[in-house]
């Protein structure tokens, strides 16, 4: 149940981004997109480092909230609009990063294609419905 959640912020928060951008578009000056930009790779470049093993690590969890925090500074006019995206994306990249990390060290679902049954042995996660999205595999049975 809590991957459906998992999914549901992961596309929830690009379509209400681009809801904004369309239903509230702004003309960013050239400066402004170039800050922001300059901005956006330096914040998804340290939010990637966050969490490592051979687990997984949440890449899209913190890639997507990043561009669509970057999206709604630049296209988006209302201040009040463009402050409620960004402190959403905020809140989704830290959330979903954490439950991430949360479900991949527990016993049903991981990160990665090939998991680690000892050293030297492995065997091939179970993809599912979601992993294109999600990156969660389901962990092989024993």
């Amino acid at each position: 149940m809590a991957v459906l959640l998992h999914v549901a912020v992961l596309l929830g928060l690009p379509l209400l981004t681009l809801a904004a951008i369309v239903l509230a578009p702004r003309r960013p000056a050239q400066v402004l997109l170039a800050g922001i930009l300059a901005v956006g790779v330096a914040s998804t470049g340290a939010m990637v480092g966050m969490h490592h093993c051979l687990a997984g690590n949440p890449f899209l969890q913190w890639l997507l909230p990043a561009i669509c925090l970057g999206l709604a500074i630049v296209f988006v006019r209302p201040a009040w609009l463009r402050g409620t995206i960004a402190a959403l994306a905020i809140i989704a990249s830290l959330g979903l990063s954490y439950h991430y990390a949360e479900v991949v060290h527990g016993a049903e679902l991981v990160g990665v294609e090939l998991v680690m049954d000892g050293p030297g042995e492995g065997s091939r996660a179970i993809p599912q419905w979601h992993t294109w999205l999600t990156g969660l595999y389901r962990r092989p049975r024993a």
